[in-house]
């Protein structure tokens, strides 16, 4: 082979190369530096953030379903219950990983047929549809502030940037899983 024709396949060679390195950047992101991460995991271990790997796998599903990020899904089920599934408010309105209140719900459960509100799978679809419908990843600020029944006010004040204690702690624990998570 002349050295033109090696020196040609290996243009060819490093443009793949180069071309693939773009693409899976592009595709992917770019990814999380070691140090990122490690600050992420310390925070998550300082907040006592555990999620379980059954609570990963529905956040996933349904995020995926519904174009909400799972990780801020995983974190609403954190802040909301510490993902204990079968967790309830004092008054034991609102029940379950999402706190789903099934009296405000009930034409929603019976449209996704999720009616066990302590199941896993189905307190998750209920949550996240209902995220979903308050605005979900396009105004997530807003979608959590209208979840965690917040007054008007603290709405507009979200529409404006001004974010309340439970979203800035739903948004940190989310942003934090996705460092871990590699995104």
């Amino acid at each position: 082979m002349s050295d033109k024709a090696k020196e040609y396949l290996l243009g060819v060679l490093l443009g793949l190369m180069f071309s693939l390195l773009f693409f899976h950047k592009l595709a992917f992101g770019a990814p999380v530096d070691d140090s990122e991460k490690a600050r992420a995991e310390q925070y998550l271990d300082d907040e006592g953030v555990e999620i379980p790997e059954e609570v990963e796998f529905w956040a996933e599903y349904y995020g995926d379903r519904y174009d909400i990020c799972p990780e801020t899904i995983e974190a609403v089920c954190w802040v909301e219950s510490r993902c204990i599934p079968t967790a309830q408010d004092p008054t034991k309105s609102c029940k379950g990983l999402m706190q789903v209140k099934p009296s405000c719900h009930k034409d929603r459960m019976a449209r996704l047929n999720a009616l066990n509100v302590f199941g896993i799978p189905d307190n998750i679809k209920i949550g996240t549809d209902y995220l979903a419908e308050l605005g979900g990843s396009n105004e997530i600020a807003v979608a959590l502030t209208l979840y965690n029944g917040q007054s008007d006010a603290r709405v507009e004040a979200a529409r404006k940037g001004e974010l309340s204690g439970y979203v800035k702690k739903v948004l940190a624990i989310s942003e934090a899983l996705e460092r871990v998570h590699g995104k």
